[in-house]
């Protein structure tokens, strides 16, 4: 589909840059800049009028095919993985440690970690809300049929620092000075001018993948008045 997608743009802007940058920020924008450009039809030309994270975008990807291309005349060196060809993923429902997994399902840590590199903390919070974990396809019918044994192996000793908190029928809402409202176990942010999804997930102490999961975000843009919805 983002072959497809990406020689269709082509087609239409016979420029791979404006083709890059119509990925990211979609071609009613790119369309949108080259009119406010008077016409302009080169990437840099239209650059001043697009939005700040496509300005980024394009020239990230420019850098990274220039590492992939030169990187042995800067002494990089490609590192090996243990990556298997084929994987597959299942839904979790409840918290869960890599250990836990590790342990029943007989897989290494480092090749859970190399698989699922967006749980930073070797725990995956499925009790917020359902999280995907992707293994070796040939341990995913093991840990289906060991499921309940996974969830209860050395739970109390590697979840032993978590707090169980009591919540009443009733939740009351506080607002505090810095613009969120807090229910129950969820914050909701009020996006100021200036502010991004970086920025706001560095305030509460959670990842810009969770801010786009909770909220149904497709990309990093957001818009100042908007409501961002965080779990604690």
């Amino acid at each position: 589909a983002s072959a497809h997608y990406l020689k269709d743009m082509y087609d239409i802007y016979k420029d791979w840059n404006l083709v890059i940058a119509a990925y990211n920020c979609g071609p009613g924008t790119i369309n949108k800049a080259i009119r406010r450009s008077g016409g302009k039809t080169d990437y840099w030309e239209i650059y001043n009028y697009l939005p700040k994270e496509t300005r980024g975008y394009v020239p990230a990807f420019i850098a990274a095919n220039y590492v992939m291309t030169y990187y042995c005349k800067h002494n990089i060196c490609p590192m090996e993985t243990d990556i298997p060809e084929a994987t597959d993923t299942v839904q979790i429902s409840r918290n869960l440690h890599f250990e836990q997994i590790a342990d029943i399902c007989g897989i290494s840590l480092d090749q859970i970690k190399s698989l699922n590199p967006q749980f930073k903390k070797s725990i995956i919070p499925g009790e917020s809300k359902p999280q995907t974990l992707r293994l070796p396809i040939n341990h995913i019918s093991a840990f289906i049929d060991k499921q309940d044994t996974i969830y209860a192996h050395r739970s109390n000793e590697l979840f032993k620092n978590r707090r169980v908190v009591a919540v009443s029928d009733t939740r009351s809402t506080a607002r505090n000075s810095k613009g969120s409202t807090a229910t129950g176990n969820v914050t909701y942010h009020k996006i100021r001018s200036g502010e991004n999804l970086g920025s706001i997930a560095r305030k509460y102490g959670v990842t810009v993948n969770q801010l786009k999961s909770w909220n149904g975000l497709r990309s990093t843009r957001i818009s100042a008045g908007k409501r961002l919805k965080i779990y604690k």
